[in-house]
């Protein structure tokens, strides 16, 4: 059961914030230049930085190096705890564990701050509601504050204040139900350089030591969609079919995996591929700022997968189906 419930995290985590342009956003205006704008600002922009990244009661310090150069390449390196480094070129990244003797290649890469970033601004109206909340100052860097607010308990909210001079987000924070922050990122040093030192980029460590594993996904998004075998045939409001692809299980195996979003929020849904052999998951259990809920369908074992609330993990797993 232990790893078979790892496997499903590890995938979890392989595959799991706006910005403004000179003026400032009004209240209620949907506009899809905030997606533009942040993603100019992370792709364009050399920086360097220290940022703490709390998740429930696990705080986090990181330095982040990134060069725009080469359609963009960052390196975050822990301060804390294990030794690891996480390098990301494009949307591929590479995970070095020295202390564990290893690095991991194939992983989809997530930028802390980036989870608030819509996906498809168009469909965000119907079910956010965007407030602008005064100017702060984090880093020492004058910053807009914004709340992103749910429109019913299927989703989650987000706290963001975007630096004012260069659109990147300096600090946010995930609401969850009766506004409890259950997921929070701030930087505390940024720098912003007209160019960067490749070097900077350059593991912090022999990576000819260390044993290479690699995450395969042996279908892509859009045939995966279209050759997966099961269906989530309620999802909850909002929420629709994005991606889809069987992944390989470093302990052998495979899963199915379906990702369901409403352009802001997303949820995986995880299927073995072989019957279910030992003890289920079943219900909900959370690990960090991820829950998850498990359930046995057709005696195949399915957890549901995100950074929602249960409800609509619930949902998601009630309605899957197997396709005719």
């Amino acid at each position: 059961m232990k790893a078979r419930r790892a496997r499903g995290w590890a995938a979890a985590g392989a595959l799991v914030m706006l910005a403004f342009g000179g003026g400032l956003v009004h209240a209620g205006e949907m506009s899809a230049q905030w997606a533009l704008r942040i993603i100019k600002a992370y792709n364009q922009l050399n920086y360097q930085g220290v940022f703490v990244y709390q998740k429930n009661d696990t705080l986090e310090a990181m330095r982040v190096i990134h060069s725009a150069d080469q359609g963009g390449q960052t390196r975050l390196v822990a301060l804390n705890g294990e030794v690891n480094e996480i390098h990301r070129r494009g949307d591929q990244m590479t995970r070095y564990l020295p202390g564990r003797g290893i690095f991991i290649e194939g992983l989809r890469w997530s930028n802390p701050f980036f989870s608030a970033v819509p996906a498809d601004i168009s469909r965000l109206a119907a079910h956010y509601s965007l407030e602008v909340d005064g100017v702060d100052r984090i880093a020492g860097r004058p910053c807009q504050r914004v709340e992103i607010r749910p429109r019913d308990a299927l989703r989650y909210g987000y706290r963001l204040c975007v630096d004012r001079e260069t659109n990147l987000i300096l600090h946010a924070q995930r609401i969850a139900e009766k506004g409890r922050v259950r997921q929070e990122v701030m930087f505390t040093q940024l720098t912003i350089q007209d160019r960067l030192d490749p070097a900077l980029l350059a593991p912090g460590m022999d990576v000819a030591k260390l044993k290479r594993y690699v995450v395969k996904t042996e279908i892509d998004g859009v045939k995966g969609m279209a050759a997966r075998t099961w269906d989530v045939t309620g999802p909850p409001a909002g929420y629709r079919l994005v991606f889809g692809a069987d992944h390989s299980l470093s302990g052998g195996g495979s899963q199915e995996h379906l990702v369901y979003s409403d352009g802001l929020s997303a949820i995986s849904v995880f299927v073995d591929n072989t019957p279910l052999a030992g003890k289920p998951i079943l219900g909900q259990t959370s690990r960090g700022s991820m829950n998850a809920y498990g359930v046995v369908r057709d005696g195949y074992q399915v957890l549901v997968v995100g950074e929602v609330p249960y409800t609509a993990l619930r949902m998601m797993a009630e309605s899957l189906q197997r396709r005719p």
